[in-house]
């Protein structure tokens, strides 16, 4: 409905010229920070709003009610109404086009921010469950450190050891690390080696997992490094509606 409407700003009057035709569906963006924004904590100066509805009283617009940001919607309550003049004061109207092009930009942005957040939350989850479940771990470097059976992780080649039955301190020297239990009159010198290859294996193995779960943390740094930019353009944001 177009209307020669009136405001009064602080000392005098001044007539809205080329006013729009106000109706449910618009986006208004803030254009200023007013008393009656400053006191709704759901608003801030820049955010694009959609009118909700518009309120009437003796055949003439009252109050214009607009929904919150996507973003800042909850608590059982989607919007706030204004007062016509407080409304024309605070907001200027946006093209549709435009206004519909910014918010699609902003859906997805969010949508991309949460795939980010989604991606990180699968690392972690999967860097938690390895260094709580060493057989889960062991896999994992099996498939993404494999070790190079012709020169191992060193530039040696391997040498087979004829394979000798142990004993069971010996084998639990191995497996501990307790190398005083190593001290046995039975130990011949394919003994000897067969124990140094067993204790290689569980050094080389010792440092795959290491190599790993540093490669793993290195990973989840550089997926949380992708968000910087989205957190960085909202700061602009933010700064640039304060220095207007």
């Amino acid at each position: 409905m177009t209307t020669d409407l009136k405001k009064k700003t602080h000392e005098h009057i001044e007539r809205i010229e080329q006013y729009e035709t106000l109706a449910p569906g618009q986006f208004w963006r803030v254009s200023k920070t007013t008393p009656n924004i400053e006191e709704n904590s759901r608003i801030d100066e820049g955010d694009l709003l959609l009118i909700e509805s518009i309120g009437y009283a003796d055949d003439k617009v009252h109050t214009v009610k607009v929904r919150y940001h996507p973003t800042k919607i909850g608590g059982g309550r989607s919007g706030v109404a204004f007062l016509l003049r407080h409304f024309l004061d605070a907001f200027e109207h946006v093209d549709k086009a435009d206004a519909e092009k910014e918010r699609q930009q902003e859906i997805n942005r969010q949508q991309e921010i949460n795939r980010q957040h989604k991606r990180i939350n699968e690392l972690q989850s999967e860097l938690a469950t390895a260094s709580s479940n060493v057989e889960h771990l062991d896999k994992r470097v099996e498939e993404d450190i494999p070790v190079d059976r012709a020169g191992g992780d060193n530039d040696q080649a391997q040498v087979p050891v004829p394979f000798e039955a142990m004993g069971s301190n010996v084998k639990g020297a191995i497996q501990t690390g307790k190398l005083t239990n190593l001290i046995s009159p039975a130990l011949t010198a394919n003994g000897i080696n067969q124990i140094k290859s067993a204790l290689n294996e569980h050094k080389t193995l010792a440092e795959r997992r290491a190599k790993w779960l540093t490669q793993f943390s290195e990973k989840i740094s550089t997926e949380v490094q992708r968000l910087t930019p989205f957190f960085e353009e909202a700061a602009a944001v933010a700064n640039d509606c304060c220095d207007e």
